[in-house]
């Protein structure tokens, strides 16, 4: 399992959490010319390291050399604490993958405005920001497959 987070500015990241006894040492990331940061968490017995619906943190050393604990931009299922209101990430990796019931609606002619909000600089899985030409050239037929006649373009 190779886990990766965007954070330039950052001096380094780790992943921690239910998965390791939060130790926020044990999977420090390696920081690449462009900003990424990778780290390789091994499997355990033939299984991901991190179980599906366990929680998880990532741990940012800014600049200054601060830690703060964060959540992961990227991650797949955020859940609300009831009692702080704070959220947790979940790793979101079942053994059977959800199959669909019902046929995919793209292609069915639908005049109401189906509106897909996107962010430029974070549209794509690039190890930096991209560019408006990105997001034309990776994105827009995509979007358009994904049955949205409207772009709206999020911080710009």
């Amino acid at each position: 399992m190779k886990f990766k987070e965007w954070a330039p500015s950052a001096n380094s990241i780790s992943i921690f959490g239910e998965f390791n006894n939060w130790n926020r040492e044990e999977f420090r990331a390696v920081k690449d010319d462009f900003g990424c940061f990778n780290v390789l968490l091994p499997n355990i017995g033939g299984k991901p390291r991190i179980p599906h619906n366990s929680k998880y943190k990532i741990n940012i050393e800014d600049s200054n050399g601060n830690k703060k604990d964060r959540n992961s931009a990227w991650t797949r299922m955020a859940v609300q604490d009831p009692t702080t209101f704070l959220f947790d990430c979940f790793w979101w990796n079942p053994e059977k993958k959800f199959e669909w019931t019902h046929p995919d609606p793209v292609g069915v002619k639908d005049e109401s405005v189906r509106i897909y909000e996107g962010h430029v600089g974070m549209a794509q899985e690039f190890g930096r920001v991209s560019t408006y030409m990105d997001f034309a050239e990776h994105n827009l037929a995509r979007i358009k497959k994904a049955g949205y006649n409207t772009v709206q373009l999020m911080a710009i």
